[in-house]
């Protein structure tokens, strides 16, 4: 409790401090591009050489920023919509769709959903570092999210959003202290406003993934996984999308 009631202040009187070091951040970390290869595609179920009825695919949106884009690897097989792909089972018919970029915030997304056509069963959604980095207001962020928890429903018919909790920015190694802190405390915050509104929306999860955030498992920026990272969150994905299924689809 000390601690939240004097960050306020702290940020106040280390400003200076954080500004220069965030310019720094920027301007020596580098950037690497996002993944390459397909951002769609669609895996048929086995049913259908077994001359048995088929199943509709389940319809899978990935949707965010650069860690959804893929950057920190080099093709999207091994990025989060790949990883998650492969640790779906054989048998299970997709669709599955990537829509990221790298900088987009949560309010970027609300706008390309309202470009996006057709249908989905679940999202997805990766966002919430640069909205860390571009100190979007916790107000803000709930509203946001209630917005596109809304929009998935309402116009692209999703029946289930998992939302990936902030990292820890705290233990990023990229970041000097007392920058490290200071977002990590803006996580944090997010985080909380993120808990609270899956807690509210009946179609909302909050996915937290326990990334070791060891040099293995990060990529050479230090701020995005690394094809193991990738791995373990498409398998923390892939599980709860087949629990999900399983419960809810028939």
């Amino acid at each position: 409790m000390q601690i939240a009631l004097l960050h306020p202040t702290l940020t106040i009187l280390l400003l200076p401090v954080l500004i220069w070091q965030g310019r720094k951040v920027r301007k020596e970390v580098p950037r690497l591009p996002e993944a390459s290869g397909p951002r769609q595609g669609s895996s048929r179920s086995k049913e259908k050489a077994t001359n048995q009825p088929t199943t509709p695919p389940l319809r899978i949106l990935i949707l965010g920023d650069s860690a959804a884009a893929g950057v920190g690897v080099d093709a999207q097989a091994d990025a989060l919509a790949g990883q998650l792909v492969s640790h779906l089972p054989d048998d299970l018919a997709i669709e599955w769709r990537l829509e990221a970029s790298n900088g987009d915030k949560l309010d970027d997304l609300i706008e390309r959903v309202k470009r996006l056509e057709g249908e989905f069963d679940i999202a997805l959604i990766s966002a919430g570092v640069n909205d860390v980095t571009g100190r979007t207001k916790r107000h803000q962020f709930l509203c946001q999210l209630q917005t596109l928890s809304y929009q998935l429903q309402r116009r692209l018919k999703v029946q289930r959003v998992f939302y990936t909790a902030v990292p820890p920015m705290h233990v990023f190694p990229a970041l000097p202290q007392p920058l490290r802190w200071y977002l990590g405390q803006q996580a944090k915050g997010l985080n909380s406003v993120m808990r609270a509104h899956c807690q509210q929306d009946n179609i909302a999860h909050m996915m937290v993934v326990d990334f070791p955030f060891t040099p293995d498992y990060m990529a050479s920026d230090g701020f995005h996984p690394s094809a193991h990272g990738y791995r373990l969150w498409g398998g923390r994905a892939a599980a709860l999308i087949k629990e999900w299924q399983a419960n809810n689809r028939v």
